[in-house]
């Protein structure tokens, strides 16, 4: 099949770029867009994909790191993708022990297909801040030290009602 070609109604080459959009950034502890890392730590960034095209994807789909000197862990990308459905794709990477306090540093994966090219693209953003990323560790720790009281209270008041209801 010749790239472009029309099948069963729908022109390829117009619904590449609907093949893989982000509709959603998934990762923990930070904003939708900037992560926040301290030099030699790993990070973990997981965006929601969606397959808006008419058709499905290829076997073949893989990801490309744009830099070649990335430490990361590409995953492989086992599903063919429908049309309107859409997965999970998670990247661990690791932030240079060299990089630099109060610098920022991009990342971008390219979403790839033999058959179709270049079908989408991922972008992750870490800011390297040390003071920032142990403020967040400390609200997050505030934030678990809230819950478990709650979870203990509503415990307590359950045995109370239980112990008083019978």
């Amino acid at each position: 099949m010749i790239l472009g070609e029309l099948t069963s109604g729908v022109d390829i080459r117009g619904q590449i770029h609907r093949m893989a959009v982000v509709t959603g950034n998934l990762t923990r502890l930070n904003n939708d867009f900037v992560l926040v890392a301290i030099p030699g730590c790993s990070v973990i960034k997981t965006w929601r994909v969606k397959n808006e095209a008419e058709i499905k994807w290829p076997k073949d789909v893989f990801l490309k790191s744009v830099s070649n000197d990335l430490d990361c862990e590409l995953p492989t990308i086992a599903r063919s993708l429908s049309p309107e459905e859409e997965m999970e794709i998670s990247i661990r990477f690791d932030i240079p022990d060299k990089a630099e306090n109060k610098t920022v540093l991009q990342y971008v994966f390219h979403i790839l297909s033999k058959e179709f090219g270049q079908m989408g693209q991922l972008h992750a953003t870490v800011q390297v801040d040390k003071e920032l990323f142990q403020k967040k560790i400390d609200e997050r720790m505030d934030s678990d030290k809230n819950k478990s009281k709650v979870a203990v209270s509503g415990m307590y008041q359950i045995q109370f009602f239980l112990k008083f209801s019978l």
